[in-house]
């Protein structure tokens, strides 16, 4: 008897361990992330669609993926003096050109992902002959699974479902901020998901107040009394056909001496609710997403003037989209050549109105930091004539004639023009 209980116990079936291996069929017992579920926020469809659906989402999600989508990708070798800028490698000028997707659909879309999921993730599907990534194919962030193999400790990255792992030299993936020992960077949508659910609910409670007509916008009554409810139906039809319309709005009411027309307001609690709405965009634009008043508020509500419009940009440029600026620069010129980098030109946002910036331009020629040929670049000006390019490129050329040819005699307050001057401007005093 114990030798059969000892050879049940020895030939029984191994431990059923599938859904604990990660690599398997039935993948990892980790929860996935709630976005990953795309579960309910509410009772208002799925993660992405309900967060998205609010226009305050959508409107700081758009400014700040404008803004990043906008500027200009360069690319330089060496530092210091011996900083050059070079022509743009293929996998730089145009990162998913094999998607159909241009350079700003590419920034575009890096700056959506880590608005609302915190990490931006991309495969390495081309390489050029000496190794390096020539083409990447973005990868929507719930498409993506990440986990730790349990025998080697390495981090596995399966995109769209795939039960083989994507080889780590092909992902790259930007993160935004995160924990120690996280292996992807903190969702927005997941960590402030009450906030966004309370602003989708006002969104819902605002659109059945004027859509279902649960606030009417007045009262008839009729001098003693109506008969039945049809003389009330037609008392009503014949009010709205003679006022409704736009062509009638603004024009005064004439009713007979038995009917009065008594105007409703909404209630306090409802009153509340609008005034709530305004809170909820300043909670997610100003403070979820970092946005400054002035670039979402209305004209009549925190709007700067026309003087406060550098400190806003350098702000914004500055503390709210200057890490994910960062993180992309990095991500990128990782998969550059060693000692080539990228930069975005952020000088494309900064730039002061145009007295101020030729005021700008004025001191850098007088100090001489700046050449006439680099000022006439920053203003998109073309080039002067090969005749000056000397005189140009000089950043100590004098600021009158002297250089050129022209001198002053002692006394004298005119200068005087030699033959030979190659002054661009002989009649500069």
């Amino acid at each position: 008897m114990s030798k059969t209980l000892f050879s049940g116990l020895t030939n029984r079936a191994p431990i059923e361990q599938r859904a604990a291996v990660p690599a398997m069929d039935y993948g990892s017992v980790v929860p996935p992330t709630w976005a990953q579920l795309n579960s309910p926020l509410g009772n208002f469809g799925s993660a992405g669609q309900a967060t998205m659906g609010l226009a305050s989402v959508f409107a700081a999600v758009g400014i700040r993926s404008d803004a990043i989508g906008t500027l200009p990708i360069q690319q330089f070798r060496g530092y210091g003096d011996n900083k050059t800028q070079v022509a743009p490698w293929p996998v730089i000028n145009n990162p998913a050109g094999g998607s159909n997707l241009t350079q700003q659909d590419f920034l575009t879309m890096y700056e959506a992902c880590m608005c609302l999921r915190g990490n931006f993730y991309c495969k390495i599907v081309e390489r050029d002959l000496n190794g390096f990534a020539s083409q990447l194919l973005p990868i929507h962030p719930d498409a993506v699974n990440i986990t730790r193999n349990k025998q080697s400790g390495a981090i596995e990255y399966r995109f769209n479902g795939s039960p083989t792992p994507t080889p780590i030299d092909d992902v790259l993936h930007i993160k935004g901020m995160m924990m120690p020992g996280m292996l992807r960077a903190l969702s927005p949508v997941e960590e402030c998901r009450m906030s966004f659910m309370n602003a989708r609910q006002q969104d819902v409670f605002i659109a059945n107040l004027y859509a279902n007509g649960g606030q009417p916008s007045g009262v008839l009554t009729v001098q003693g009394g109506l008969k039945d409810s049809d003389e009330g139906k037609q008392v009503a039809e014949q009010f709205v056909e003679k006022r409704g319309g736009a062509h009638n709005a603004g024009m005064p009411i004439v009713l007979p001496d038995t009917i009065t027309w008594q105007p409703l307001t909404l209630t306090p609690a409802d009153a509340q609710w609008l005034e709530s709405q305004a809170a909820s965009i300043d909670l997610v634009c100003g403070i979820i997403f970092r946005i400054p008043g002035a670039m979402y508020a209305s004209h009549t509500k925190n709007a700067a003037g026309h003087e406060d419009r550098e400190d806003i940009e350098t702000s914004f440029v500055r503390d709210t989209i200057g890490g994910d600026i960062l993180r992309i620069e990095t991500a990128l010129s990782n998969l550059l050549p060693r000692g080539q980098y990228v930069k975005l030109d952020v000088s494309v946002r900064l730039l002061p109105a145009q007295l101020v910036r030729w005021q700008i331009r004025q001191i850098q020629r007088n100090i001489g930091i700046a050449t006439p040929a680099e000022i006439r670049a920053g203003e998109d000006m073309p080039p002067v004539a090969d005749e000056y390019a000397e005189w140009a490129n000089n950043p100590m050329a004098p600021l009158n004639s002297a250089q050129s040819g022209e001198y002053v005699q002692p006394g004298d307050e005119t200068p005087v023009q030699s033959a030979d001057s190659t002054n661009p401007n002989p009649n500069s005093h």
